[in-house]
């Protein structure tokens, strides 16, 4: 068995792009803002309270006003859902008959041109 001769030139590419990868590796620097986004998210010395309950931004629901509003919504659906039922008419025979004669209407098209 006799091994590839590998040209000088071949060695000296792969040399190269792993000493590019290298030197890349180590010339990584950190993001800009990264000092700022630490000193955002952590107060040195400091740990939260965790037994003050937060503030909500605004006022919450009420049970009533949620019960109210759940009975609402329920109302609406079972309207609109009685009424699409006789809105829309059942129209499955007619698509039927059109995708039977559609493929022959289409290769006859096709044929003529």
């Amino acid at each position: 068995m006799t091994m590839p001769r590998i040209s000088a030139h071949m060695v000296k590419f792969v040399a190269g792009a792993m000493l590019a990868a290298v030197v890349a590796g180590c010339s990584t620097a950190s993001p800009p803002n990264a000092g700022a986004q630490q000193a955002v998210f952590a107060t040195p010395g400091e740990y939260p309270n965790l037994n003050v309950p937060p503030q909500p931004a605004r006022e919450q629901i009420s049970d009533a006003k949620k019960a109210a509003d759940t009975a609402e919504l329920r109302a609406r659906r079972a309207q609109a859902g009685a009424s699409a039922a006789t809105r829309v008419p059942d129209t499955s025979s007619e698509l039927r008959r059109i995708a039977q004669s559609h493929g022959n209407a289409a290769l006859a098209e096709i044929e003529n041109e």
